[in-house]
């Protein structure tokens, strides 16, 4: 079986990439080296296949499809003579003739598949991950996957075919514990109010403890605004600002991706975990996994996660920020009878969760439709 995979970029993350490996206009890099490079540097590991990051790029053909610099690589080495994104994704796949079209993007390419349609042959696979209220439909491919199980039962009263597929842990990440990390409280991800005003307060209420730990909150976010008269022409000039609040402004890191994260996260005792705003009937995310799967102990809101994830055994759960504020002393001076108490439990779970597993269900739910 042959899988296109392709994922869009993150915009922070790639101008961090390329100045982490020296990448500029001058670099003598090919299409597949460049491929592999970002593929190694670990950015949404948990989510590329198996094949792809072993190096399989005949069973798993990866790409970012709005990487410039990466896509315009592969045009040129194969004659295209384009710089239009979308006609060098469609090329790939005519090139690649895939068995499987797996897009990460569909609720952000632009409609792809309605404006270059696929052969009929190639099976058209979806991933939404972005919890919110509702989950886009996507009806024009044949399965739909997600991380957000409540989503199944939508899709499934619109007769659409869905699967739960949750991220998994990344074998390389092993070799990146720490017996003894210096870290006490870590915490990352985007702090945007309209989708994580929840995280955020949280965020913020903890740093208000930054002084008292080695606490290292690594967070994307961006000045928001509010006018102080919302009257036109005078909203822009009477505005306020509203975020970021005092603490996270304060002492807040400059955010990390890829192996720079994975290895901070290895050494750090404590994962600060943390959701958005609809995440209230089901939790599941990234850090669950890159926590776990690093070494790192997880500190995760209480409710419903994906089989497995056990509360007090591969993760400590709290049900408030003030809950989890008066655990921290004690959580500091207990960390080493809590890493031998849980390891047991978090190697579990990583072996249920492992790179190849997901491998396997990805081929699962992929050839009920084949056959």
């Amino acid at each position: 079986m042959r899988v296109y995979q392709t994922i869009h970029k993150y915009r922070p993350h790639i101008p961090l990439f390329e100045a982490r490996h020296g990448i500029t206009d001058d670099s003598q890099l090919s299409f597949a080296e460049l491929q592999a490079l970002i593929i190694q540097d670990g950015y949404a590991a948990a989510y590329i296949l198996e094949p792809a990051l072993h190096g399989k790029t005949d069973e798993v053909f990866y790409t970012i499809w709005d990487y410039e610099r990466l896509q315009f690589l592969w045009a040129k080495e194969n004659g295209l003579n384009t710089t239009d994104l979308n006609l060098i994704k469609k090329a790939q796949i005519d090139w690649f003739k895939p068995d499987v079209f797996y897009n990460m993007s569909a609720f952000r390419d632009d409609q792809f598949i309605q404006r270059f349609p696929l052969p009929k042959n190639i099976l058209k696979v979806s991933w939404f991950g972005v919890v919110q209220a509702w989950p886009e439909m996507q009806e024009d491919y044949d399965i739909r996957l997600t991380l957000h199980k409540p989503y199944l039962e939508i899709w499934k009263q619109k007769k659409l075919t869905s699967y739960e597929m949750q991220p998994s842990f990344c074998e390389y990440w092993d070799s990146l514990r720490k017996p003894e990390p210096q870290i006490d409280f870590m915490a990352y991800g985007q702090c945007v109010s309209g989708f994580f005003s929840h995280r955020n307060a949280i965020f913020e209420e903890m740093l208000k403890h930054h002084d008292e730990y080695d606490m290292q909150f690594y967070l994307q976010y961006k000045e928001e605004f509010a006018p102080l008269i919302n009257v036109k022409f005078l909203r822009r000039i009477t505005r306020r600002r509203v975020f970021p609040t005092p603490n996270i402004e304060k002492y807040a890191r400059a955010p990390l991706y890829g192996s720079t994260l994975y290895e901070k996260v290895a050494n750090s005792k404590y994962t600060v975990n943390a959701y958005g705003n609809f995440n209230t009937h089901f939790k599941s995310n990234m850090r669950l996994f890159e926590a776990i799967g690093c070494g790192s102990i997880l500190l995760s809101e209480n409710g419903l996660y994906p089989d497995g994830f056990v509360e007090g055994e591969n993760y400590i759960g709290y049900d408030t920020v003030d809950q989890l504020i008066k655990r921290l002393p004690e959580l500091q001076a207990n960390y080493p009878q809590w890493r031998i108490e849980m390891e047991p439990h978090m190697d579990r779970v990583r072996k249920q969760y492992s790179k190849h597993n997901q491998w396997l269900r990805f081929c699962e739910v992929v050839h009920k439709q084949l056959i």
